[in-house]
């Protein structure tokens, strides 16, 4: 699933860099490495992982697929939150390594960004909390505790998430396409 956003308002300040056709941000999506692959070191890789990834990263596979974007700037981190970016954004670096934060970036992007965090804000490889609240509080709710703990988790991320797009702005503002990828949602019901 993909979405298209413009974002509203507008950011006020871009950074300086050199521009960029396609600027991709996420986290583990983007690097290639599945969760037993990764040996994971933030401070020696600018993906979060060290060795060469088992799978091709998305953003290589749509640089090498389409010309206009094979001015490819990767940045996605490995187990990275939008809160991670944001933080990261604001502070002008990132906690671990000397790597350029993700979301500053996508400012120097010209025809393409592609965007997928929040899996990892939503918690969704912790499986014990998933359990806990779908199986466990099931038996002493009568509201669908799996949907509303999600919906919690996602109402915690929405500022964050509204940082994330107002400096997605910047990209817009080039005339780059932002493209936020959507996660599976196995709960929802709707055929859109």
């Amino acid at each position: 699933f993909m979405a298209t956003f413009t974002m509203n308002p507008p950011v006020t300040t871009i950074s300086t860099g050199p521009p960029r056709a396609y600027v991709a941000v996420g986290d583990s999506t983007t690097t290639g490495f599945s969760v037993p692959t990764c040996e994971e070191d933030r401070t020696a890789s600018p993906y979060g992982c060290i060795g060469d990834p088992p799978a091709i990263p998305y953003p290589e596979r749509i640089a090498a697929e389409r010309a206009e974007f094979s001015d490819l700037d990767r940045k996605g981190i490995w187990g990275y939150t939008i809160h991670d970016a944001v933080i990261a954004a604001d502070q002008g670096h990132n906690d671990e390594g000397p790597w350029e934060p993700q979301l500053l970036a996508t400012a120097h992007a010209t025809e393409l960004v592609t965007v997928s965090l929040g899996a990892d804000d939503m918690q969704f490889s912790d499986g014990g909390l998933w359990l806990k609240e779908c199986l466990a509080k099931q038996f002493v709710s009568l509201n669908e505790p799996c949907s509303e703990a999600a919906r919690n988790k996602a109402e915690d991320a929405r500022p964050d998430i509204q940082a994330m797009m107002d400096r997605l702005d910047a990209a817009a503002a080039n005339g780059a396409r932002v493209v936020v990828a959507l996660y599976y949602n196995p709960y929802n019901d709707r055929k859109d």
